[in-house]
């Protein structure tokens, strides 16, 4: 069997929006039998364009004169129901974040008007007066999510023993910023798996 879905969403100053854009999307997927074994497809496409007047109806001045886009209507890729050799949403643009009170401890003040200017990489110390020095484990990905995306997955299910079935998979993606057809700003992966 199959199955296709396509999304297309408006939202502006005339749906009475405060984050405006224009996003689509489609996925289809195919499903083919051999015997007791199953061949499985899938493809996800999408694109989203913020808007220039999304700024002006929430008041947001963005970096360089980049129209502001809702986080939400972003595309992310990873995890068990996308590309499975990633954590959920880790596939695509991420930002680095570090826990306040890490901050804190090195001597950074973390309100919001001065944590632009602390400088993690130098070391702090303690109240006990111990040396303070970040570690890789105190970094954190966050995923900020991409304007464009082009997913696939491949998978052969089949019976092993008795009710035990077994699958192979081959997962892939590229998640952007601008044109999915541009690998410049992009983050592409494939992950086999079974």
């Amino acid at each position: 069997g199959y199955r296709a879905r396509g999304e297309i969403e408006h939202a502006s100053g005339f749906t009475i929006s405060d984050f405006r854009y224009n996003r689509v999307s489609a996925e289809g997927t195919l499903y083919r039998s051999f015997g007791r074994s199953v061949l499985a497809g899938r493809l996800r496409l999408g694109a989203v364009r913020a808007l220039g007047s999304t700024a002006e109806a929430v008041g947001i001045v963005a970096p360089e004169g980049e129209p502001v886009l809702h986080p939400r209507r972003r595309f992310y890729a990873g995890g068990s129901q996308s590309v499975r050799g990633y954590g959920e949403n880790q596939l695509g643009p991420r930002v680095l974040t570090i826990d306040p009170d890490k901050l804190e401890n090195l001597g950074c003040d973390v309100s919001y008007e001065a944590v632009a200017s602390c400088n993690p990489n130098n070391a702090g110390t303690d109240p006990e007066g111990n040396q303070v020095l970040l570690e890789d484990s105190d970094f954190l990905a966050r995923p900020l999510g991409g304007t464009s995306v082009a997913e696939a997955s491949v998978e052969l299910r089949f019976p092993m023993w008795r009710e035990l079935t077994g699958a192979v998979f081959v997962d892939g993606a590229i998640v952007g910023e601008r044109n999915t057809l541009s690998l410049g700003g992009s983050t592409a992966a494939v992950t086999p798996g079974f």
